[in-house]
């Protein structure tokens, strides 16, 4: 049975909470910053990463990863470690060839397909969903 993140909640106290919230909009206000300067632009990303909801998706290992819905192959590579993701030419999902632009669903299992050079072209940043994808895609196009 899914619990709501509320449900999960009851159980911290006042301080937790608190202490909870304000790491995780500091690390959303951080990862916004680093892809843009305009805040109308800021405005939307940081409003995306607020209020999206999530879906659970897992590695081979079995490792957990929580991400927003409609986030991709990519986005999930970006999330586990962008070193292997700037290499990445797709994706097994549920033992499943898929292409790396594929968006996920709730409870997928998902392996990175790498090559043995980087693979970072523009179009990335029109199938990921995440500030983090968004800001390790921009910071390898600006450093080539």
């Amino acid at each position: 049975m899914n619990e709501s993140i509320f449900h999960l909640l009851n159980e911290l106290s006042v301080a937790e909470i608190q202490v909870l919230s304000s790491d995780l909009l500091r690390d959303s206000i951080q990862s916004v910053k680093a892809v843009s300067n305009d805040p109308i632009q800021f405005y939307e990303l940081i409003s995306f990463e607020l209020l999206q909801n999530d879906i659970t998706i897992y590695t081979p290992k079995m490792d957990v990863v929580s991400l927003p819905d409609g986030s991709t192959a990519l986005d999930f590579a970006f999330f586990l470690d962008p070193s292997i993701a700037i290499r990445m030419y797709g994706a097994k999902v549920n033992g499943e060839p898929k292409h790396l632009y594929t968006k996920l669903k709730d409870m997928d299992l998902v392996e990175i397909l790498i090559e043995g050079h980087e693979t970072v072209v523009e179009d990335w940043l029109n199938h990921v969903q995440t500030s983090k994808a968004m800001k390790e895609i921009n910071m390898k196009l600006n450093n080539c």
